[in-house]
């Protein structure tokens, strides 16, 4: 409010209007909080911020644009875990799709796109730079590949690493323990650059 006013204790951390009745930390002039009483004005800003939903939701979405995988049916988005097949259903509109090209996955009997595919189990229609094409192939051949290409990888671990990372992967993927899904490492054994067969490809 507008009122002016004498504060009747100076060392008071709270301060109340006796106009409005509004609380204020004398300091740092926010709406008062119980959470301010034991932490001083930058700690209190630093716990508003981390408090707020605002904050939150952007933090959020920064990690799913990283980390995520969309829905192309109804743009809901998910956090992408390690491992797993590529056929994905969303929880939001049951629409399954393809993790690495998107495209749909339909039922033979539901798929019109040729006669053969009425023969078929629940597929899709890759295009040929989809991931799906990929996950199977030798590590010799998949090499070949990105050196044709000209694209730099990692070959060789970091011997700054211990010796347990080093011959164990250590990628997180998500793994049932105790009827509970669980984000743990691979833990397979190491093969290339770290990483073991599975997580490679």
């Amino acid at each position: 409010c507008s009122s002016g006013f004498i504060v009747p204790n100076p060392k008071a951390l709270t301060v109340i209007c006796p106009d409005c009745r509004h609380a204020f930390c004398r300091t740092c002039k926010k709406q008062w909080k119980s959470q301010h009483l034991n932490l001083s004005c930058e700690e209190f800003a630093r716990w508003e911020k981390e408090h707020d939903l605002d904050y939150a939701e952007q933090l959020l979405n920064k990690h799913l644009e990283e980390f995520g995988i969309e829905c192309p049916n109804c743009h809901f988005r998910y956090q992408l875990a390690k491992g797993g097949c590529m056929h994905f259903r969303c929880t939001q509109c049951s629409y399954d799709f393809c993790g690495g090209c998107y495209r749909p996955f339909k039922l033979g009997s539901r798929c019109f796109r040729a006669k053969l595919c009425e023969r078929l189990g629940l597929h899709a229609h890759h295009p040929r730079n989809c991931l799906f094409y990929l996950r199977d192939k030798d590590i010799g051949d998949l090499r070949k590949l990105l050196d044709q290409n000209n694209i730099e990888y990692k070959t060789n671990v970091n011997q700054s690493d211990n010796k347990l990372t080093l011959s164990r992967c250590q990628v997180m993927e998500q793994k049932e323990v105790d009827f509970v899904m669980k984000d743990k490492p691979c833990n397979r054994f190491v093969e290339v650059a770290g990483l073991c067969k599975q997580i490679t490809l």
